[in-house]
């Protein structure tokens, strides 16, 4: 399979609950795509001196989606 850069750059982030990541920082990431741009392979690292994360993927339809809104907030 031979993929091509689609995307890179860099992002701040902000973190909620328990994700193993401090509660904020910088990111890095490039994404690539195959020739008809259905498998996508993702490298991202949460921050300088990580390690590389590397995901694989495919397109979707929206049909093969459901999403539910998260519930309301509560106030304390």
């Amino acid at each position: 399979m031979t993929y091509h850069e689609s995307e890179h750059g860099h992002a701040g982030y902000t973190t909620e609950g328990t994700t193993g990541l401090p509660a904020g920082g910088d990111m890095d990431f490039v994404n690539y795509s195959n020739a008809d741009e259905a498998l996508f392979l993702s490298f991202e690292r949460w921050g300088p001196g990580m390690p590389w994360e590397v995901s694989t993927g495919k397109a979707v339809v929206t049909s093969e989606l459901t999403v539910y809104p998260a519930p309301p907030a509560t106030s304390e």
